[in-house]
C-alpha cells in the first residue's frame, strides 16, 4: 500500500484500494479546472528609466501631432497603451501639461542655447500674428551658422501682445527675448521684419548726444520704402586711418555718463550690425596694414548697412500688388470673370465633378492674403481650358454667355500668368530655409531684365530686349509689365548699395562678380568698396583666422590643398557636369557672365584670399548628389558647403563669408511658425494659454534638435 503523501501514482492507488475516495476525486476533478499560469505570474513592472522614456516620446507625439492633451483621458487609448505596454502607467493630461511638456521644452532649449553659443553672428526674424479670436502675438525666429559652417533655424518664442502694437512695444519685446536667451546684442547682425510702420519705428536706431535733453522722436510719415531706406542710412563714415571713429562720430564723452560707455562698448564689439557707410576711393592709398588710405581721394560708390531689413519675399509681393493695380479695364474684367467662374464651380458639386472628370484635377481657389494664390488659381483654370476647350459649355457656372471667357480673355490670362511666374519663382527662392542672402541682388537684376521688354541697341534705337523672355509675347498687358518694372526699381533698387546684399552676392560662389555686368554699377568701384569692407571686418575679428580643421596643426598639409582652379569644389570637372534643370534656376538666366582673369597677390591676408577667390572659375548652380556616381543626379549648390570645403584655401575670407551668408533674406520661417500656431489652435484648443502655446510651438518647430 502506498503512502497518502505520495502523488506519483495517487490516482492509480485510489482506483485500486480506495474506490469511494477515487469516485469523489473524479467528481472534484470534473468540476474544478487547473488555474492558468498567468494566475501565478507576478505583474510586470516598467522600470523608472523606461517609464521616463515612454513619457517623453508620448509627449513628443502629442505635441508634434497637434493632438489635444485631453485625449489622454480617452478610455480606448488607455486600454491600448496598457495592452501594448504591460506595466506602463500612461500620464494624465494634468501631469503632461505640468511636468512632461515643460521638461521637454527645457531639454530642447538647452540644445538650442548650446547651438547659438557656437555662432559668431545671428539673424532675428520677427512678425506679429493674430489668432482667429483676434488675440495678438509676436513671434521670434533665429537663423545662424555655427563655427563649423552648419546653418540652422530655431524658433525662439511666441508672446502675447496686449494693447497697441507700437514700435516701442515691439522693441521692448525684442529686448526681453534677447535677455531671456542670453543673446549678446552685438551678435545680432540683422533683424528681418515686414514693412509695417511699427516695425520700422521699432528698429529705426538713432544716436542722440548725451547733452540732448529730449531724443528725437520717430517720424510718423513714410512716403515710400525708398524714403525709409534713405532715413535709415545713418550718416556714419568709418575711416580706416582714424582710431576711435565710432566715439568721435557719435560725439560721446565717456566721462559724462556710464550708460554711454556701455553703448560705446556694444558698438565696438559688433562688426556687422552698426549702421554705417563704406566708401570706395580712387588713387594710390595705403594704411598701416598695406591697404586703404590716401591724403586725397574721391568718393565714387558707397555701401550702407543697417540693423533692420524688410522681408524680400514681402517686398516682391508688394511689387506684384503695385503692378496689378494698373491693369486696364479689359484685363480686370477677364481676371474677375475667371474668379467668378472658379468660385461658382467650387460651390457646385455638379460642376466640380464635371471639371474633375474632364481634366482629373480640381480648380484652386484664390486666397485674399496671398498674391500667388491668384497665379495658381488662373493657372488651374487656363490648364483646364487647354485640356478641354469645350468645358465651358457643360458647366452651370457658364450657362450665361456673359460669364464665359472669350478668346481674348484667355489670351490676357495667359499673358498675366507668363508675367507673374518669374515673381513666384523669386518668392520661392528667397523664402527657403537655406542661404538666400546672396540671391537677393541677382533676383532683383534678373526680374528687372525680364520685365524690360525693350532696350537700346548700338545705334541708340529701341529694340526688343534679347534678355527678356517676354519680349514679343505681350500685347494686352504691357502696362502691367511697365508697372512691375517701376515698382521693382522703387522698392528694391537700394539693394545695389546695401553692404550685406553686395557681400552676399559676391561671396556666393554661384555669382561672384558676374551680376555687376547686368547692373549700372562699375565693377572697379564695387570691388574697391568691398575690399575696404573686408579689411574692416578682418580687423574686427578676434582669433577666428587661426582656426584650422580638426586633426591638423597649422603647419601640417591640409586635404585638397593642391586643388587646381580648373576643378570644381566637388571634385568633378566642370566639363562633365550637366546644366541645371530646376525651373527655379531659370531666374538667373538673363544675368551676363564674364570670365575674370587671375589677379596678383595683395598685401593683406584677407585681400589675398579675396583675389584668389575671384580668380577661380564661377561655380555652377547645381552639384552632383554623389560624386562617385554621376548617374545619381544633381542638387542645388549651397554656398556654405562650398566655403566649408574651401576653408583650407581661404583661411580668413571663409569666416567672413560664413557670417554674411548666414543672414536671412526673408521672414518665411516665422510665417511657417504661425501656420503651426494655427494648427495648434484647433477646435478643442482655442482657450490654450500662451505659455502652453509657446512650449508646444517650440517643441514642434525645434523637434530636429536632438537631445
Amino acid at each position: 500500500m502506498g503512502s497518502w503523501k505520495a502523488f506519483s501514482n495517487f490516482s492509480l492507488h485510489l482506483s485500486r484500494v480506495h474506490m469511494e475516495l477515487f469516485n469523489k476525486f473524479l467528481k472534484s476533478s470534473n468540476t474544478s479546472r487547473q488555474l492558468p499560469i498567468t494566475a501565478f505570474a507576478r505583474e510586470r513592472n516598467v522600470s523608472s528609466s523606461h517609464q521616463a522614456k515612454l513619457d517623453k516620446y508620448l509627449t513628443r507625439a502629442f505635441v508634434t501631432g497637434n493632438i489635444p492633451l485631453l485625449f489622454t483621458r480617452n478610455e480606448d487609448f488607455i486600454k491600448f497603451l496598457k495592452l501594448g505596454i504591460p506595466g506602463f502607467v500612461p500620464p494624465t493630461d494634468f501631469t503632461m501639461r505640468r511636468r512632461h511638456v515643460p521638461n521637454e521644452y527645457d531639454c530642447i532649449k538647452k540644445v538650442v542655447e548650446a547651438k547659438i553659443g557656437q555662432c559668431t553672428a545671428v539673424t532675428i526674424i520677427l512678425d506679429i500674428w493674430s489668432s482667429k479670436r483676434m488675440c495678438g502675438f509676436i513671434g521670434f525666429n533665429l537663423e545662424a551658422v555655427t563655427k563649423t559652417f552648419e546653418m540652422f533655424t530655431a524658433f525662439l518664442c511666441i508672446r502675447h501682445m496686449t494693447g497697441r502694437h507700437t514700435g516701442e512695444a515691439i522693441l521692448a519685446e525684442y529686448e526681453e527675448v534677447l535677455k531671456e536667451w542670453n543673446i549678446d546684442p552685438s551678435l545680432v547682425v540683422r533683424v528681418v521684419t515686414d514693412n509695417g510702420s511699427n516695425m520700422i519705428k521699432a528698429f529705426k536706431v538713432q544716436f542722440p548726444k548725451p547733452s540732448d535733453p529730449i531724443p528725437q522722436s520717430f517720424d510718423d510719415s513714410l512716403e515710400s520704402p525708398l524714403i525709409e531706406q534713405a532715413d535709415e542710412m545713418v550718416q556714419l563714415e568709418l575711416s580706416d586711418s582714424t582710431s576711435g571713429a565710432l566715439t568721435e562720430l557719435l560725439s560721446i564723452d565717456p566721462d559724462d555718463d556710464e550708460e554711454w560707455l556701455g553703448l560705446n562698448k556694444d558698438l565696438d564689439d559688433s562688426y556687422l550690425n552698426v549702421p554705417r557707410k563704406t566708401t570706395s576711393r580712387t588713387g594710390p592709398w595705403q594704411d598701416e596694414a598695406g591697404f586703404g588710405h590716401s591724403s586725397s581721394w574721391q568718393s565714387t560708390f558707397q555701401m550702407s548697412s543697417k540693423l533692420r531689413e524688410s522681408c524680400k519675399a514681402h517686398d516682391i509681393q508688394l511689387v506684384v500688388e503695385d503692378g496689378l493695380k494698373v491693369l486696364d479695364q479689359t484685363a480686370v474684367s477677364a481676371v474677375k470673370r475667371a474668379g467668378d467662374i472658379i468660385n461658382s464651380i467650387r460651390k457646385s458639386v455638379t460642376d466640380t465633378e464635371v471639371v474633375f472628370n474632364a481634366v482629373k484635377f480640381r480648380l484652386v481657389a484664390k486666397n485674399a492674403t496671398r498674391w500667388n494664390s491668384l497665379l495658381f488659381s488662373l493657372q488651374s483654370l487656363v490648364k483646364a481650358l487647354d485640356a478641354d476647350p469645350q468645358i465651358q459649355s457643360r458647366l452651370n457656372a457658364t450657362k450665361d454667355n456673359k460669364r464665359k471667357l472669350s478668346a481674348v480673355d484667355i489670351k490676357i490670362l495667359k499673358e498675366i500668368i507668363l508675367i507673374l511666374i518669374p515673381f513666384q519663382e523669386a518668392t520661392d527662392e528667397l523664402q527657403g530655409d537655406y542661404e538666400t542672402i546672396g540671391s537677393v541682388i541677382p533676383v532683383y537684376l534678373d526680374l528687372s531684365n525680364k520685365v524690360s521688354l525693350t532696350s537700346f541697341n548700338v545705334n541708340g534705337n529701341f529694340v526688343l530686349n534679347p534678355d527678356c523672355p517676354l519680349a514679343g509675347k505681350i500685347s494686352h498687358c504691357k502696362g502691367l509689365v511697365e508697372a512691375l518694372k517701376a515698382s521693382l526699381h522703387k522698392r528694391l533698387s537700394y539693394v545695389l548699395n546695401d553692404t550685406v546684399y553686395i557681400l552676399g552676392a559676391i561671396l556666393d560662389p554661384r555669382f561672384k562678380t558676374d551680376w555687376i555686368a547686368s547692373s549700372p554699377l562699375n565693377e572697379e568701384d564695387v570691388l574697391d568698396c568691398v575690399k575696404s569692407e573686408l579689411v574692416y571686418r578682418f580687423r574686427q575679428m578676434k582669433d577666428e583666422s587661426t582656426i584650422v580643421p580638426d586633426g591638423h596643426s597649422p603647419g601640417s598639409p591640409l586635404p585638397n590643398q593642391n586643388q587646381t582652379s580648373n576643378d570644381s569644389p566637388t571634385g568633378q570637372p566642370a566639363s562633365k557636369r550637366s546644366k541645371p534643370s530646376m525651373p527655379v534656376r531659370q531666374f538667373f538666366s538673363s544675368l551676363k557672365r564674364t570670365p575674370r582673369p587671375p589677379s596678383g597677390a595683395s598685401t593683406s591676408k584677407v585681400l589675398e584670399d579675396f583675389e584668389l577667390y575671384l580668380s577661380d572659375p564661377i561655380c555652377l548652380m547645381e552639384e552632383l548628389i554623389d560624386e562617385k556616381n554621376p548617374e545619381a543626379g544633381y542638387r542645388p549648390l549651397r554656398p556654405l558647403k562650398f566655403w566649408l570645403k574651401s576653408r583650407h584655401r581661404f583661411r580668413v575670407l571663409s569666416f567672413i563669408a560664413r557670417d554674411v551668408l548666414g543672414i536671412a533674406a526673408s521672414s518665411g520661417s516665422i510665417e511657417r511658425a504661425f501656420s503651426t500656431a494655427m494648427d495648434i489652435f484647433g477646435i478643442k484648443s482655442v482657450n490654450m494659454k500662451t505659455d502652453m502655446l509657446n512650449q508646444r510651438m517650440f517643441i514642434k518647430r525645434n523637434k530636429n534638435f536632438t537631445v
